[in-house]
Parts: structure tokens; sequence; C-alpha cells
């Protein structure tokens, strides 16, 4: 937890601009730092806290441009938007964390992680098959803030977990060609179940 405040104020001290708000993605030494301790310790992490590091490391990437490999400038992102996201994660990872050690008991962090991860997910691949994107309300438009997400995917968890569990399926026929995204599949869809 410590580390993500860090790789945080770096965020914030090197790209804060007063009129202009953040200017420049994570600081990719401290996202590379904060990376190295990740994949260092993810031995003692349950299923759950990965999934929720691993949304985090989604956030951050968030932020970086996107190049589209025919030598075109780079994209720019809503480096706010991923700035955002994680300072929402922030506080529910201490939560989470602190519940594995027995300090808390509360089970909402770990619902709001996975309900967000899991719509975010779901607006994240294009399988017009499987009608993804989805359209209507598990759509997630610019505007929309992390709380936005979380209560959008709480209003329809039914058809979002139903929705998990058909992309799960489709990625498995297809051969493992996803297996990042089945495995955040799979621990979301675990996850929101645990939870209800």
């Amino acid at each position: 937890m410590t580390k993500i405040a860090a790789v945080n104020r770096q965020w914030i001290d090197q790209h804060l601009d007063n009129d202009e708000g953040l200017t420049g993605p994570v600081p990719h030494k401290a996202f590379k730092e904060l990376e190295a301790a990740y994949y260092e310790h993810q031995l003692f992490l349950d299923a759950p806290c990965l999934a929720a590091m691993d949304l985090v490391f989604d956030c951050y990437r968030d932020s970086f441009p996107h190049y589209n490999g025919i030598g075109e400038p780079a994209n720019c992102r809503d480096i706010e938007a991923a700035y955002n996201a994680v300072q929402y994660l922030q506080p529910k990872l201490a939560v989470l964390f602190q519940n594995r050690i027995g300090v808390t008991s509360d089970g909402r962090p770990e619902t709001d992680i996975a309900l967000l991860g899991a719509i975010r997910l779901l607006n994240t691949y294009h399988f017009a098959e499987l009608d993804m994107p989805p359209k209507g309300p598990l759509a997630l438009g610019w505007r929309d803030e992390p709380l936005d997400a979380v209560i959008k995917a709480q209003n329809n968890a039914k058809d979002l977990v139903t929705r998990l569990k058909s992309f799960q399926k489709y990625l498995r026929r297809e051969g493992g060609f996803w297996p990042e995204a089945a495995l955040k599949a799979e621990r979301y869809i675990t996850m929101l179940n645990a939870t209800n």
C-alpha cells in the first residue's frame, strides 16, 4: 500500500500542473518498481488481492500513451481518469489487506473491486458475437467515474456475472489466445459469487 501511495505521490510531483491538472502518465520508473515489488511478493497474496493489484496495474497502464505500431504519433489517454481510478482503489485495497490480517472484516471493498474490474473487463474487449463492449446499462462512457462504474455493475449484477461467464466460456473455446482476460474473468466471477 505504501508503494502505491509513493507512486501516486511521484505522479503528482512530476506531472501536476495547477492549471491543466495531470499532464503526463504515471512515472515509468516508479511503476516498474511497484511492479517488481508485486512480482516478488505475489506468492503471499490470495486471489482477491491478486485481482485487486492487477486492476491497479491496469489503471496505471491506462495512463500510458497508445502507439498504433505504424509510426504515427502516440494517442494520449485520459490521464485524470487513470489517476482517479487508482485513487478510488487505494483505500479499498487497504481494507482488503487489513481483512487478510484480521484487523477488519469489511467485505464491501472486495465486492467493489470485483464489480469495477468486471465491468471494465467487459468494456475493454471487442467481440461482436458477445455484444462486447456491452450496450445499455453495463456500457461505460468517458464521463463515468469509478464509483459510477461500480454502481452500474451493482445495479446489473446478474447480467454482469452472466456476461462474464459467457466471456470466460468463449475465451476457453477460442484456444487460450487471451489467458489473462480469462483469468481475470474467473477471479471476478469467484469474488462476486462469494459476496452474494
